[in-house]
């Protein structure tokens, strides 16, 4: 059965135990379901507010099915939660079903995410989502010096994501190249000298073997266009990893590389203005506009005359960001608590 969902205001998942409904006999109730003894449904869908607050989930409810909550990741995994009530054979009550179901999206990350989701209701343990994404990640990316064989084929790789991204039209050409380029450029998630090497080929639009190509201005293109889709949100991850890797290193850039990337702040506030409805790219909107307002402050002070900054608005902003995520969404929060004390410290105490 297909309905129709919208995005919520607010990530607090309330259900009553009224709404919920017995399993069809029919029905191909996952393998992977908990049920939970002895609770209610306003205790179990509330844990599974919080999680969704700690994980800095996007969601989205289902007005005909009340006991259904989609969810999405920032990486684009989609899957769904549903509460259903056990009959029980002695008429007491009291049991409900928690199915968690992956609609779209990496399987590994799904399997990870249900188990800490199902330890989290099953447990009511608040720290269990929030341990996992506060701690820094142990890399287990070898730090050692690469090969200049190992170097070529990353940039080829690279090079190709950078093709892809330049298709017009060809949406899942695009997302390939971007998620390629979001793996690259992440020094978690790679060698920090691959992901060195990758973004100074999109900041410079040349690799380091003196190859040109077109996936710098691709992606600018991809990050101006605030439709909350897909494509838009990866190409903000991609520009914050980049904008991330190049604030930490002590390379100095040719006078003006840098200067079109002050050009889409205003590209910026407007997805910030979006974090009710598409979270994800808000928070990575923030990342970019946060970094980007470091490094025309510090070393790359000719970013600053191209950055259009209307600063009043985008304290307001800020707040209201912050506002939300405190309630909904830790990564919105975090990144509106930077961007606070980084425009006026004398407001960090008060966030």
């Amino acid at each position: 059965r297909t309905s129709t969902t919208t995005a919520t205001s607010t990530c607090v998942w309330r259900v009553n135990n009224a709404s919920l409904l017995p399993i069809d006999a029919n029905y191909p109730l996952a393998r992977t379901h908990i049920v939970i003894e002895g609770s209610s449904a306003p205790v179990i869908s509330g844990r599974v507010s919080e999680f969704a607050r700690l994980y800095s989930l996007a969601t989205e409810k289902t007005p005909d099915a009340p006991h259904r909550l989609r969810c999405t990741t920032d990486s684009s995994l989609v899957f769904e939660i549903n509460l259903w009530k056990k009959e029980c054979i002695n008429g007491n009550g009291g049991d409900i079903i928690v199915e968690i179901c992956r609609r779209s999206g990496c399987s590994v990350e799904f399997r990870r995410v249900r188990c800490l989701l199902s330890k989290a209701v099953i447990s009511g343990n608040k720290n269990t989502a929030n341990g996992i994404k506060n701690t820094a990640p142990i890399s287990l990316v070898p730090t050692r010096r690469p090969s200049p064989i190992e170097l070529r084929t990353v940039i080829q790789h690279a090079q190709t994501a950078c093709d892809l991204i330049c298709k017009r039209g060809q949406t899942q050409d695009i997302i390939t190249g971007l998620r390629m380029l979001a793996f690259l450029t992440d020094p978690n998630k790679t060698n920090r000298m691959f992901a060195s090497g990758v973004c100074n080929m999109i900041l410079t639009g040349v690799t380091i073997f003196g190859q040109r190509t077109e996936g710098r201005e691709a992606l600018y293109n991809h990050v101006l266009n605030c439709d909350g889709s897909t494509v838009h949100q990866y190409a903000l991850k991609v520009l914050g990893n980049v904008l991330d890797l190049v604030s930490k290193k002590q390379q100095k850039y040719k006078e003006g590389t840098l200067d079109m990337w002050g050009n889409i702040v205003p590209s910026l506030v407007r997805d910030m203005e979006t974090a009710r409805s598409n979270p994800h790219a808000a928070c990575n909107a923030m990342r970019c506009l946060r970094l980007l307002y470091v490094m025309q402050g510090a070393r790359y002070p000719s970013i600053g005359d191209s950055m259009r900054l209307d600063m009043s608005s985008i304290r307001t902003i800020t707040g209201q960001v912050w506002t939300y995520g405190k309630v909904n969404h830790v990564a919105l929060e975090q990144e509106a608590r930077e961007i606070i004390k980084m425009m006026n410290p004398g407001l960090a105490a008060h966030a």
